[in-house]
């Protein structure tokens, strides 16, 4: 089992490039990639996402890279004259005019972003996004890691869950005789304090229909079903379970809301209300499991 929160960070360095990338997770029904990247990697987001997709299947996935060029032959410089000539035609006229004291400088040209600009050569770039991509795979390894570490630390709290509602649900199979015979002679009270009976047999068909309508036998049954498959899922040694828990935790919600809509025994009601909070906690819980 894995949690859909976890963090993972990976630092490779080769041939004079060092790549950094970071993948936090957070809980979300689908996959949300979300990547932040410099320009020069741009090219590469679709071989990021495909990583990703491969090794997450639910959740909000932020996903940020970065770099540093550590040879300087990996370096290309582009200097711009034309902006440089641009700035000495327009400052000439007003150094001679004493507006300026003095005309450029090349530290007044180092500052200017606009003249000079630097990335990487081609070669360089190549690399990197092989780099990158390394960094990726091992920031995700560990990220996966942190998630299963997180979802080791989930697990007990659904086996408590689940192994408490099986005994709930077992122990209201206990009651579903009572409650047959309850609904049977509160039937039989109040249609012979209305009329007077002409044919008791009509009335004990009708009576017997009535329990039939708020047996709890099937809910019961398919109840614990769906709890054996979840207590089977949970021994499960993969991923994305998430989708599967949270279907039957939903299907068991709707067998509980059936049974206290049928129930007419307060033991009844009192064992379906609190199986419900306990179904409810766990849906909450599982909104956390990948």
């Amino acid at each position: 089992m894995e949690s859909m929160t976890g963090f993972g960070r990976a630092v490779v360095t080769d041939g004079g490039i060092s790549a950094t990338v970071e993948v936090r997770g957070v809980n979300q029904k689908t996959l949300d990639l979300q990547m932040k990247l410099p320009p020069v990697l741009f090219a590469a987001e679709q071989k990021l996402r495909e990583i990703c997709r491969r090794r997450v299947s639910r959740g909000r996935v932020e996903l940020f890279a970065s770099y540093q060029i550590l040879s300087p032959e990996l370096v290309s410089v582009i200097f711009s004259e034309a902006v440089v000539k641009a700035l000495h035609g327009a400052l000439k006229p007003l150094a001679s005019e004493g507006v300026v004291s003095r005309e450029l400088t090349p530290s007044d040209i180092l500052s200017f972003s606009e003249i000079f600009s630097f990335s990487p050569t081609d070669g360089a770039k190549q690399l990197l996004e092989s780099v990158v991509l390394r960094a990726a795979e091992e920031a995700f390894d560990q990220f996966s890691s942190r998630r299963k570490e997180e979802g080791g630390r989930l697990l007990p709290q659904f086996v408590r869950g689940t192994e408490a509602l099986i005994e709930m649900a077992r122990a209201a199979r206990g009651l579903e005789q009572v409650q047959r015979n309850t609904v049977t002679d509160n039937f039989r009270k109040k249609v012979s304090d209305l009329v007077h009976v002409a044919d008791p047999a009509k009335l004990e068909q009708e009576a017997v229909l009535a329990a039939e309508k708020v047996d709890v036998s099937e809910e019961l049954t398919r109840l614990i079903s769906h709890l054996e498959a979840f207590s089977e899922a949970l021994r499960e040694d993969g991923e994305a379970i998430g989708k599967k828990l949270d279907f039957l935790l939903q299907e068991m919600q709707r067998e509980v809301s059936t049974l206290l809509a049928k129930s007419a025994l307060i033991e009844l009601t009192r064992a379906g209300l609190e199986m419900r909070g306990v179904v409810e906690q766990l849906r909450e819980q599982v909104n956390n499991v990948a």
